[in-house]
């Protein structure tokens, strides 16, 4: 038994038999519980691994920081498994604002639609107002991108004409992301996606150079043999008044949609039409109608069994692990007892100095214990497995007998696994020593004795 052990569990078998049916109509979509804690981003990408549909995972705006895009990342590979995740981010704070978006939202948006463009996700990480915002028809996707590399010919004027439609602002000097500037046969831009701008030297139309530089000094950092721009906008101004854009669901037809807290997402669908309603603005009706559309074919993750839903429902019973916070002998006397009990214990570290003294101590302690390449690897029954990997939290199958702990929920200061000698220093008194002694200072290490100052204080 492994971390790909849910593949093996009947109700998950059945639930990915469930999802793989119809995209719409016929029997209500599922409900899920019992993912506790860590477990989600786990159960996630054991889906999306086993699965041969894309998944859209729908959150509440509250819970969408880029973290659990990072974790099901983290046992996707894990898993072994070579599907690709995606996030599509809100533009804006509801689908019906008409605010300008910020920048980094924009340029996060630009990265998904081109990996839907080149690399299509298994699993896409999104809100109910992420995914509902008009997305840029699927034929004038490519136009959004432009790629420029050495030796290619390329008019000048004309890539500054593109780079003022994409939504770049002309500086005479460049100093920030989304900026552009041109002079004679240089042209510099700021893209969004990297850390320095480029700069473009044209020779007559043929591009002689392309580098990264630091716009404080104007210096080269690296040269480059071709660069990718994105455009900063979705949508062209010239075309605001024909078709702004298409759903989701034309790129994604046969996507599975799962909702996440569907109260807290619905209840957040709810406030931004209040919002809409006290501030005079009509929502867009087709953006309404395509959630309504969508939410009702979703499936639903809730962390209790709620019996609120039509369709069948699966039930996993994870739990997360106790956290120990430094307190190695409870540690030690959940693994005697997990050995007792035949259990299966995975230990995740973030380096292999602390794999490496942690192995030491449970081997004092007679512990069975290993380490191992990845978490692939089967534990015999009663033994932990000591594998390296940024886990951010633990989370158990009690059911299975297996259990995950990250090396925060154990430790979280290296020393407190250092084992202790078993013989303890003595502590020298004062009446002991005599001048010209070498002694070990408690808070000074190594010094001369010189005798002791009797001093006054207030």
């Amino acid at each position: 038994m492994s971390l790909a052990f849910l593949l093996e569990v009947p109700e998950f078998k059945d639930l990915v038999r469930a999802l793989r049916g119809p995209a719409a109509g016929g029997e209500a979509p599922p409900s899920i519980s019992g993912l506790a804690g860590a477990a989600k981003p786990f159960f996630c990408a054991a889906l999306a691994h086993a699965l041969d549909r894309p998944i859209v995972f729908i959150q509440p705006v509250e819970r969408s920081s880029g973290r659990l895009e990072e974790e099901i990342r983290f046992f996707l590979s894990g898993l072994g498994s070579s599907r690709r995740i995606g996030a599509l981010p809100d533009l804006t704070e509801t689908p019906f604002a008409e605010t300008a978006p910020s920048l980094e939202a924009v340029s996060s948006r630009m990265r998904f639609f081109y990996d839907l463009l080149y690399q299509p996700p298994a699993l896409i990480v999104t809100t109910a107002f992420g995914l509902t915002r008009p997305l840029p028809p699927p034929e004038r996707l490519p136009s959004l991108f432009l790629r420029v590399a050495k030796g290619s010919f390329h008019d000048r004027d004309e890539i500054l004409e593109r780079l003022a439609a994409f939504g770049y602002v002309r500086e005479d000097l460049i100093s920030f992301r989304g900026e552009y500037a041109g002079r004679g046969g240089i042209v510099d831009v700021y893209s969004p996606w990297q850390n320095a701008p480029y700069r473009i030297e044209f020779g007559g139309d043929e591009i002689l150079s392309l580098r990264e530089f630091d716009p404080s000094t104007q210096r080269s950092i690296r040269r480059l043999e071709s660069v990718l721009i994105p455009s900063l906008l979705e949508v062209s101004p010239g075309e605001e008044a024909g078709r702004r854009g298409v759903p989701f669901t034309d790129y994604q037809e046969e996507a599975v949609f799962i909702v996440d807290g569907p109260g807290a997402v619905d209840a957040e669908w709810d406030e931004a039409l209040a919002d809409c309603a006290a501030r005079g603005i009509e929502p867009d009706g087709a953006i309404a109608r395509s959630w309504g559309e969508l939410r009702s074919r979703a499936a639903r993750v809730e962390e209790l069994e709620t019996g609120e839903s039509e369709g069948p429902h699966f039930h996993f019973p994870f739990q997360s692990v106790p956290r120990f916070d430094n307190r190695i002998p409870f540690f030690l006397d959940y693994l005697r007892r997990a050995e007792r009990e035949r259990d299966r214990t995975y230990i995740y570290f973030s380096g292999d100095a602390v794999r490496r003294k942690v192995a030491s101590l449970l081997e004092q302690h007679g512990i069975p214990a290993r380490p191992a390449a990845s978490a692939l690897g089967s534990p015999t029954a009663g033994e932990a497995l000591l594998v390296l990997g940024a886990l951010d939290r633990g989370f158990s199958f009690p059911r299975e007998k297996i259990a995950f702990f990250a090396e925060g929920d154990i430790i979280t200061e290296e020393k407190v696994v250092v084992s202790r000698p078993s013989v303890r220093p003595s502590l020298t008194q004062f009446q002991d020593l005599k001048i010209g002694d070498h002694i070990v200072h408690a808070d000074y290490g190594i010094g001369v004795f010189q005798g002791l100052l009797k001093m006054e204080v207030d």
